[in-house]
Formats: C-alpha cells, structure tokens, sequence
C-alpha cells in the first residue's frame, strides 16, 4: 500500500500559487502521462520553470522528481489491479485474504499516512486564523452528522474545558433551529469528510446570513461546503478501492486537526486556558469514585 499521491494533489491544489497549481493540475488530469514524463517535458507543458517542478514535488514531501513518479505510478498500478480483483473489500483496502497481523500493520500504517497528509495540507497561517476566530467568538457551534461525531464531540469536550461556550448540533432539527438564532457572536464550525451534508451545509449558509463566523473541516476542496464557510481547513481525501466501507482514518485527521487547534488556542490564551482547565479538573475530581 502507498500514500494516496493524487488525493493529496487534489487537496492541495487550491493552497499552490499560479505556477504550481498549472503542474498540480496537469498531473491530476494527466496521471497516465505523468508518471513517465521529463521534468523538462513537464515544465513546458505547464510553462514553468524546471526549478518549478523541483518545488513542486518538495512541497507534497518528496525530495525528487523522480521518486515522485515511482509513487505516482505504484499507485496508478494499485488502482488497476484493486480494479481487476473479485475479493471484496471491508476497510481500507483490507480484503478477506489478509492475516491478522496483515490486518493489523494495514489499519496503522493507513492511520500513519493520513497523519503525514494532514501534516503537508496544513497552512500555518489557517490555523492562525481560525485560532482568532475562535478567541473571538462567545460560543462554538459544531455542527456535524454520523461519523463525525467523534471529532465533533471531542471538540466539544476539549474547548468547554478551555473555557469556551460550546454546543454540539448533530440533530438536523436543532441545527436549523441554532443557525436561525445565531448572532455574530456565534461561530460555526460544519465538520463533514465529504463536505456535502446537506443539514451541515444549510446550518451553515443560515447561520452566515445571520452574521456568525463560519469555519469548515472537510477532506475536500472542491465540496460544497468550502465555498459557504468563511474559512476552510482541510484533512487528508480518504481514497480507497472503490467496493470498500468508510474506515476510521478519516475521523483521525480530524481529531488531530482538533487538537492542534485546540493547543494553538490555550497556548494564544494561555493564562485563561490554565485556569479553565484546573478549575474543571478540581470540579471533574469529585465525580471519580
């Protein structure tokens, strides 16, 4: 198995500047031709400079060019042969011929590439400002459905222990009802690996109308939701074979994004942040038997 090379050039697109985007895009439409192409032919096809395309692969991770084409291309012969297979498919590429120990290194290292994708789709100065956004706000509104959940509630748990007003909306009822009475107090943040949900996405958009800060997390640039919300930070795309079930790996970006946002918060407040935190653990100590 292999880092998902085109669903990371995918998510990064829109963070490239004009040159590199021309290259992120020509491999995307042109993954076939791209794993055997010069970085000379390259560069003339996308009218950049050779030194363009050396950025460019360093950029997603990859030290040269040529490595870049030896991934691209195993994954390209993946994609082919997963295609080909008659063995259905439970979690992540993981089939009904696979031993138990297969199984196990399968599901960590799956988890382990989602880690270094979100690692390389970060943007510094995002997170900085989604950091304001929330230092601004009076109440957090995380707004989600299904599997979601999991980060949403974490995110719920870990900023209400920071001191911040939180409320967690995943009925579709109660997040028409909150984004109808949302001020510009508010912030809201939709998280949605696929960015298409449409009760995240309508809370959203109603909730902006009414003057509240919007923050999206999707796996998608290109979704629904990155052109509603105000901001957008995005984790890894999950892409596997096409027959398997939704795994977990998604919902770990997103509670690691959770995470570093919640840090970089209580780090930018970090005397408030301290105090908030003893003062629930003193009040959380008394619930312990």
């Amino acid at each position: 198995m292999k880092q998902s090379v085109l669903s990371l050039l995918v998510a990064r697109q829109p963070t490239f500047n004009p040159a590199l985007q021309r290259v992120c895009t020509y491999i995307i439409e042109n993954p076939e031709i791209a794993k055997t192409i010069t970085t000379k032919k390259l560069a003339q096809e996308c009218d950049v400079a050779e030194s363009s395309i050396t950025r460019f692969v360093q950029e997603i991770g990859f030290e040269k060019f040529s490595q870049f084409k030896i991934s691209l291309a195993e994954e390209l012969s993946q994609q082919n042969n997963s295609e080909d297979t008659t063995n259905e498919v439970l979690y992540d590429d993981i089939s009904q011929d696979d031993s138990t120990e297969m199984t196990i290194k399968k599901v960590i290292y799956q988890n382990i590439q989602r880690i270094k994708e979100l690692e390389s789709l970060i943007q510094i100065s995002q997170i900085e400002e989604a950091v304001a956004l929330i230092k601004k706000a009076k109440t957090l509104n995380f707004v989600c459905t299904g599997a979601s959940n999991v980060a949403a509630n974490e995110a719920t748990l870990r900023f209400s222990r920071a001191g911040k007003k939180c409320i967690l909306w995943n009925d579709t009822s109660m997040q028409t009802i909150s984004a109808a009475t949302a001020t510009a107090d508010d912030l809201f943040i939709g998280i949605s690996d696929s960015g298409k949900t449409a009760s995240v996405l309508d809370c959203l958009k109603v909730a902006k109308k009414k003057g509240a800060a919007t923050l999206a997390i999707t796996s998608s640039s290109k979704s629904p939701i990155h052109s509603i919300a105000e901001l957008t930070l995005l984790t890894p795309t999950h892409s596997s074979s096409s027959r398997s079930w939704e795994s977990t790996t998604s919902k770990t970006s997103q509670i690691l994004l959770i995470d570093i946002l919640y840090v970089c918060y209580g780090l930018a407040n970090f005397d408030s942040t301290i105090d908030s935190l003893e003062a629930t653990h003193k009040a959380l100590k008394y619930t312990r038997r």
